[in-house]
């Protein structure tokens, strides 16, 4: 049986930096692309699964990356 290595360090762990590609949403979709962040948000809290408001927001018409986007903004 392996040794199980001794955990060391203060416990903290760093959250990965979400890089978004700037091209991915048009400055005239900036208040719409806030708006579903905050939706996001709170369907999140809400308990609803990612793959639920992926397909949201897809339905309303934001595309399959700019959805993984809006995820990843929303939880930050």
């Amino acid at each position: 049986m392996a040794k199980r290595k001794p955990i060391t360090g203060d416990g903290k762990v760093r959250k990965a930096k979400v890089m978004i590609d700037p091209d991915l949403f048009d400055n005239d979709e900036l208040a719409d692309k806030n708006a579903a962040i905050d939706w996001t948000r709170s369907a999140l809290k809400e308990g609803q699964s990612e793959r639920s408001i992926l397909m949201q927001l897809q339905t309303t018409g934001w595309s399959a990356p700019q959805s993984r986007a809006i995820i990843d903004l929303s939880k930050q």
